[in-house]
């Protein structure tokens, strides 16, 4: 009797990853096993071997990327709204490699997530403190300025959500295609890229 494998996955917000934070994840999956594994890079149109091939690719970042592993089956998958970590196993060693992996992206998560936590509670004392001053105008000084008031309120109230909605747009996940201590302005041109390099990879 042999017991039968759980898929095993674990959700994260988006993230922001240098090269040398991709390479550390596929060191983290290669030391959790002692024979040898292989690990390939998928983005939209290209499958690679190697991290370094990211630079090759003439992009300064990406919003998607998957980091599998064959045998034993983990997958890192960046979408622009969420990470997410999957293996087709449950076993102890599988587990603690994830755990491995979501403490090492969860530090590279993106500031900005925390940013609209920090809007939306002063949107709703905000709200809250309007809704007191027009019952007060309302029961004193009558019907107009209550009006007034509520207008003014709910103009306050799309001004928040515009706010929040900018920080927002600053959620997804990116992938930028040099290391953290070469560039740390992600508008800048990533340097090294030339035709011949790009002939190591290989397109789907």
């Amino acid at each position: 009797m042999r017991r039968r494998p759980k898929p095993h996955s674990v959700s994260l917000p988006p993230v922001r990853l240098y090269l040398e934070d991709i390479e550390e994840a596929i060191g983290i999956i290669r030391d959790a096993f002692e024979h040898p594994v292989t690990i390939t890079i998928t983005t939209e149109d290209f499958i690679l071997d190697r991290a370094t091939e990211l630079e090759n690719l003439g992009k300064k970042a990406l919003n998607r990327l998957v980091v599998e592993c064959e045998e034993p089956h983990i997958r890192l998958s960046f979408e622009p709204d969420k990470a997410e970590i999957i293996s087709e196993d449950d076993t102890p060693l599988i587990i603690g490699t994830i755990a491995k992996l979501e403490h090492h992206l969860l530090r590279r998560k993106r500031i900005a997530r925390n940013s609209v936590k920090n809007v939306l509670p002063l949107s709703s004392l905000l709200v809250s403190y309007g809704l007191l001053m027009v019952l007060i105008v309302y029961l004193s000084d009558g019907l107009y300025s209550a009006v007034a008031l509520t207008a003014a309120g709910f103009a306050l109230c799309v001004f928040l959500f515009a706010v929040s909605a900018r920080f927002s747009r600053y959620t997804y996940s990116t992938i930028i295609l040099r290391s953290r201590h070469e560039q740390q302005s992600f508008w800048t041109t990533p340097r090294g890229i030339s035709g011949s390099k790009r002939s190591g990879i290989r397109i789907r």
